[in-house]
């Protein structure tokens, strides 16, 4: 026995290390089903054991209870008493503005309960000890940029309804600890933070002693044993629906009906107290008012005396005042016949003041004209005596011989240029003395004669026959010794050539020809016309002024003569010198004209005087007579006046008093008249006073009587209180940790799925093969005595070892690495504490179990076949594939074109059915799997743009509390960014369908529909257009997936408020992220409450901050909410990080697979073709040649597969949105053209990866041992 299993085990042995790639495809093949079938799976199940074991810590409460009318002590000890209840607390909860470190927040006051159920979990410091101590959760620490030890100051809602008043007793809190929210473990700064409500607000722990005590907004317990039970099994939900059945069964009526009752036997309270004081003031009243019409009968009788008296005393008056008028008015016709007179004689007199006045004003207009005369005669006299100035003639004089169109323009130039013309002179030897003018003058008309002189001796006739015989001497020749007279002639060659040698001769004459060329050069300067016109100035200059004062002083002259003779002469200014000597004539003519008419004029006034007996010196006394008589004529009109104006003002002294006393009379009669009518007016107003009493008596009793009615019929009309009891599933925080880890489940399941199908066909096709390899093996065996089960064993043992060690590497994969890396993504999403590792035996095992199943029937499947063979059949070697006619053949035209090598290689591709059907299988799968991978990521990063660019339009949502949205209105109304805005109610709601399970989502309720699609637009597949108006509820198509509803069914909506209503879906419109349902305002507040407005959508100018203008609106007081879209974009990655995590593992699992089939059955091709590769190489191919032979069939049936899988890869991803059923995104497919030539690029990539790898196999192959392997 042993000596006949030792050699079978070795030869499995053998085996195994023979055909080490073919046993580590099977292992890796089981690792990744092992892994992909249980990892997921596994960490989701971790998932829900870390919640559990957190929830249980906590102790999560199992049922909470809502009540439309609160709670009290009375209906906890209803729920505590039931058997199955372990523990209950009620709490309250109350909404608040706080302010913390300058910041405004909208906050959840809640009490902490009795502290053994919902126990927060503490991050940080310590609960609360007293009742001026709260905590804080990690979102209000990063919304307010609080710390341990802060203060919170609270402001609660003020109402004067006595049910809504406020029962928190303290208004500032210090922080005491930071805590995690048992009810709520989403991270509000991580990945699911876009499923919080828009309108959430904080929530800060007080003490139940914070808080007045009676009464509850919320009941939650704790069922008896659930912590031993696993919360998201189904044991664990039907304990809970179980105790909610009892509750519903046994005391929810007969509570709702006692909590009912007692609301309305203490608002009936109220309103007896509150009739009883209505009835009392209302017999006060009646009381009064018989009071007050005895009061008006009284005194209409004191009136009436009055009135009596009043008449007598106004006819007495009017009779004295009528007297003393007409003695006024007689004495008034009088002094007007007297004023009368005085008024004619008063008219003469004027009359004589007028010819006086005008005598006067013409005796002063003659002294001021001779005046003027005298003053104009001295100005003509002085202008006369500059013309005829000494000077003035001179410099006419000489202007005269100047040349008569010389411009004025150049003489004023000269003038300017005079001083430079003396520096010439000066380089030319003339030393010109800077004193005086005549001495300059002197000096440059001495040197001209002398230079005259000396030009007559230069070029004389007797010195230039000196010259000439001087130039007929040797030039050594001294002069002296020439014989000549040259002394005269030395004198005046030194005088312009002072520094040359003269003591030879030819010395002497170029002294001299240097001298006739200086002497040129002054005589060609001095001829110049300019220099004549300057050397004319200098002779025009006053010679006993300063040389340069004289000059400057000549030149301003100048420049000023012809504009002041051409003002004077009445002409237009001269530009040469001859009109410059006309206008000067001109202007003196015309200053001797003027002065000879002024002489005739004070000729003619003087001669005027004198007829009328006055002299030029007696014009004063005159005018002082004629004002004297003008004096003495007013007075007199003055004293006539005065007496008249006496007169008239006695008479209105008297008729003055007449009428002050009138005045008096009158008003002291109209004051008793007054007061006699202001006496009957307030008895009017008494007795209508009386009788609106009276009404307002009769009408209020109506009206208590009324109201009281009403009251009681209000209060008899009170709905039933309405329980609603909820489980844990109706918080987000739970429901999204099992809705989470339900959606990775479904990515789990799709996947092995897959890779299962691979493995079957992979181990299939490598079985099939190894044991064709050992058919004489088997043969042999068979020989020996081996039974078919010991011969099956080997190759079952082969494969299950292989399953074994993969499923083991798989197992230890799935439930260690990969939750370790997703711990870290759900470590983003949640704010449990701790992740734990578990081995799920379900997955544990049933993977590994599944996968050695279809590997192991797959071995039965392959060797079963070759088994049921006699061994001399099995010992013969099999027949090689008979080659077959392709269908390319039939294509003549394509087939005759084609090399050997690509005929070799159709005809191979479908000689090797098996393999071929397996490489195409194997390669589509993997493409498809890429492409769901991809279709994953594609889809998820259109979410944003479809949600913010096709659905939601505007850029920023902001939410006040109801009371405060005026500031808000105001705030972006008047900011400069502000584009457009849109005001609407939100508030969050709960929604149901058929008793299922609920989910939360915003309301959305508009008063503009018009204005509507500038902020958002309805839309679905079939409907690109949809209109909201009056009756329409819209929602969106992700809460229909989840809920089950459809288009026409009715639905079941419960608001914050706890109101609810049943309301008919008119259409499902597309929303990517969050659930939504939109009505307008009627179509509300059929449903509903009054309609208040509390949000606004809002849209921004081009180029606005958006961040900025959240910001700012954040910063509005008693606003909850501020966001921006373009903020929800740039956070989305991170929103979506565990379906990015999914995809990644997606896309590397599916290349492994892609590789690890290319790589197999590369292999198996390699090892089947084993003598056929030998033979090409004895026939002459170079290794090359040989790689190119078969990795081009890999490579062909790679292509087919990539474009088999792609297809499939999109049918694939359709299932995406029913897989990735998340609670709050819909997930539209989305599959990018770029995604295909990624997951194309990558299977061809793998493709050529393996043909590299499988090269180094063919390279080794040894042609001789190959092709004897046989025998």
């Amino acid at each position: 026995m042993v000596r006949k299993r030792n050699p079978y085990v070795s030869d499995i042995i053998r085996t195994i290390r023979r055909s080490k790639r073919r046993f580590l495809s099977i292992m890796v093949i089981s690792t990744l089903g092992v892994m992909m079938f249980s990892g997921l799976k596994a960490a989701c199940e971790d998932l829900r054991i870390s919640a559990d074991d957190f929830f249980d810590a906590q102790n999560f409460h199992d049922l909470s209870v809502v009540s439309t009318l609160g709670f009290d002590d009375d209906d906890l000890r209803a729920l505590q008493e039931m058997d199955e209840v372990a523990d209950v607390q009620g709490i309250y909860t109350e909404d608040a503005q706080a302010v913390c470190n300058d910041t405004d927040l909208s906050v959840t006051l809640t009490t902490l309960g009795n502290g053994r159920i919902n126990i927060p979990y503490i991050r940080e410091g310590t609960m609360p000890s007293s009742d001026t101590e709260c905590a804080v959760t990690e979102r209000f620490v990063k919304d307010a940029g609080a710390a341990i030890g802060d203060v919170i100051r609270v402001t609660v809602k003020e109402t004067d309804d006595e049910d809504q008043e406020s029962r928190i007793l303290v208004h500032e809190y210090e922080i005491s600890a930071i805590v995690t929210d048992v009810r709520n473990v989403n991270n509000p700064f991580g990945s699911v933070a876009y499923r919080d409500a828009a309108i959430s607000s904080d929530t800060v722990f007080i003490r139940d002693t914070a808080a007045k005590s009676g009464l509850y907004t919320q009941i939650e317990m704790r069922i008896e044993g659930s912590d031993e039970l696993f919360c998201f099994s189904k044991d664990y939900t039907d304990s809970v629906e179980n105790l909610r059945k009892k509750i519903e069964s046994s005391i929810r009526d007969d509570r709702e009906k006692e909590r009912t009752e007692k609301i309305k036997e203490e608002a009936r309270e109220k309103v007896r107290e509150e009739e009883e004081k209505i009835l009392a003031e209302l017999r006060d009243a009646k009381k009064k008012l018989d009071e007050g019409e005895q009061e008006i009968k009284d005194g209409q009788k004191e009136l009436d005396e009055g009135m009596d008296l009043y008449e007598q005393s106004r006819r007495t008056a009017e009779k004295a005042l009528a007297d003393a008028q007409r003695l006024i008015d007689e004495n008034r016709a009088l002094l007007d016949r007297e004023s009368e007179n005085f008024e004619k004689t008063k008219a003469d007199l004027e009359k004589q003041i007028e010819e006086l006045e005008e005598n006067r004003k013409q005796l002063l207009e003659a002294k001021d004209g001779l005046a003027q005369i005298d003053d104009g005669l001295r100005q003509l006299d002085e202008g006369i005596a500059m013309l005829e100035d000494e000077k003035v003639a001179l410099f006419m004089s000489l202007l005269k011989e100047l040349p008569e169109d010389t411009p004025l323009s150049e003489l004023n130039d000269a003038i300017a240029q005079l001083g430079d013309f003396m520096d010439q002179l000066e380089e030319y030897g003339i030393e010109i003395p800077q004193t005086t003018v005549k001495e300059a003058s002197e000096t440059v008309l001495s040197y001209l004669e002398e230079a005259q002189n000396d030009r007559e001796i230069l070029f004389g006739e007797e010195t230039l026959a000196l010259i000439e015989a001087l130039r007929q001497l040797e030039e050594e020749t001294p002069v002296s010794e020439s014989g000549t007279d040259y002394e005269a002639l030395l004198d005046v060659i030194t005088k312009y050539d002072p520094l040359s040698a003269k003591e030879t001769c030819a010395d002497f004459v170029a002294s001299y020809e240097n001298a006739c060329e200086r002497s040129d050069a002054i005589a060609e300067m001095l001829a110049d016309e300019q220099a004549q016109q300057m050397i004319a100035i200098l002779k025009m200059a006053d010679s006993d002024e300063d040389l340069m004062e004289s000059l400057s002083g000549m030149k301003d002259q100048f420049e000023q003569m012809p504009s002041q003779l051409a003002e004077i002469a009445g002409c237009e200014e001269p530009k040469t010198v001859s009109e410059l000597i006309e206008t000067y004539e001109k202007a003196l003519a015309a200053l001797r004209a003027q002065r000879d008419e002024l002489i005739e004029l004070r000729r003619s006034i003087t001669d005027g005087l004198s007829e009328n007996g006055i002299d030029e010196d007696g014009i004063d006394d005159a005018v002082a007579a004629i004002d004297d008589g003008i004096r003495q004529i007013r007075e007199g009109i003055a004293s006539g006046e005065r007496q008249i104006a006496d007169g008239y003002r006695q008479l209105e002294e008297g008729q003055a008093q007449l009428n002050a006393s009138r005045f008096d009379t009158y008003s002291q009669l109209s004051a008793a008249l007054a007061e006699i009518l202001d006496g009957y007016e307030k008895l009017r107003e008494a007795r209508d006073e009386l009788e609106e009493g009276k009404q307002e008596y009769n009408e209020g009793k109506e009206e208590a009587e009324e109201e009281f009615e009403k009251a009681y019929k209000t209060i008899d009309e009170i709905d039933k209180a309405s329980w609603y009891i909820r489980d844990r599933m109706a918080l987000t925080g739970y429901a999204n940790i099992d809705s989470d880890a339900g959606s990775i489940e479904a990515i789990g399941t799709v996947f092995p799925a897959v890779f299962l199908v691979v493995a079957i066909l992979i181990s299939l096709t490598t079985i099939t093969r190894m044991v064709e390899e050992e058919r004489g093996l088997i043969g042999t065996y068979k020989s020996l005595g081996y039974t078919d089960g010991e011969i099956m064993a080997k190759y079952l043992v082969y494969a299950a070892l292989a399953c074994v060690l993969g499923s083991v590497l798989g197992t230890i994969l799935a439930f260690v690495a990969l939750p370790l890396f997703i711990f870290v993504i759900f470590g983003i999403m949640y704010l449990l504490p701790h992740y734990r590792l578990s081995f799920v035996p379900l997955y544990g095992i049933c993977g590994p179990l599944l996968f050695m199943i279809a590997i192991l029937g797959a071995v039965l499947l392959a060797a079963g076949n070759e088994l049921s063979q006699a061994p001399a059949s099995l010992m013969r070697p099999k027949a090689p594939k008979a080659g077959s006619r392709v269908f390319l053949e039939k294509i003549t035209l394509l087939w005759q074109r084609m090399n050997f090598l690509d005929k070799v290689t159709a005809r191979n591709l479908f000689r090797y059915k098996k393999r071929m059907l397996m490489t195409l299988s194997g390669i589509a799968g993997c493409m498809a799997l890429l492409l769901f991978g991809f279709a994953i990521g594609d889809s998820v990063r259109d979410l944003v743009p479809r949600q913010y660019e096709q659905t939601f339009l505007y850029d920023v949502m902001a939410v006040a509390q109801d009371a405060d949205h005026e500031e808000l209105d105001r705030v972006v109304r008047e900011h400069a960014d502000t584009q457009s805005y849109l005001d609407l109610m939100i508030t969050s709601a709960r929604i149901s369908f058929e008793q299922g399970r609920q989910e939360t989502l915003q309301l959305f309720v508009f008063d503009h529909v018009d204005e509507l699609e500038s902020y958002i637009l309805f839309h679905n597949r079939k409907n690109p257009e949809i209109r909201l108006d009056e009756n329409s509820v819209l929602v969106t198509l992700s809460a229909s997936n989840v809920l089950g509803f459809k288009k026409g069914d009715t639905v079941h909506l419960e608001l914050a408020d706890l109101s609810t209503a049943d309301l008919t879906v008119s259409e499902l419109c597309d929303n990517y992220l969050g659930n939504y349902v939109y009505m307008t305002r009627k179509g509300y507040e059929k449903y509903f409450r009054d309609y208040t407005e509390n949000s606004m959508l809002i849209n921004l100018k081009e180029g606005a901050d958006y961040e900025a203008y959240e910001t700012m609106i954040r910063s509005v007081p008693h606003v909850v909410s501020a966001l921006s879209s373009q903020k929800v974009g740039d956070q989305f990655e991170t929103a979506f990080i565990l379906i990015n995590a999914v995809v990644y593992i997606v896309i590397i699992m599916s290349a492994a697979l892609a590789f690890v089939v290319l790589f197999t059955l590369s292999s198996i091709n390699i090892s089947e073709r084993t003598r056929e590769i030998a033979t090409i190489k004895v026939l002459g191919f170079f290794d090359g040649e040989v790689h190119t032979y078969i990795d081009r069939e890999t490579l062909i049936l790679s292509a087919i597969g990539i474009v088999l899988g792609i297809p499939l890869g999109w049918a694939f991803a359709q299932t995406l949105t029913s897989i990735l059923n998340l609670p709050s995104i819909y997930l539209a497919v989305s599959l990018h053209l770029k995604s295909y030539f990624i997951a194309a690029a990558l299977c061809a990539a793998f493709a050529f990866a393996v043909n590299i790898f499988s090269d180094r196999y063919l390279d080794v192959i040894d042609p001789v041992e190959a092709l004897k392997s046989v025998e």
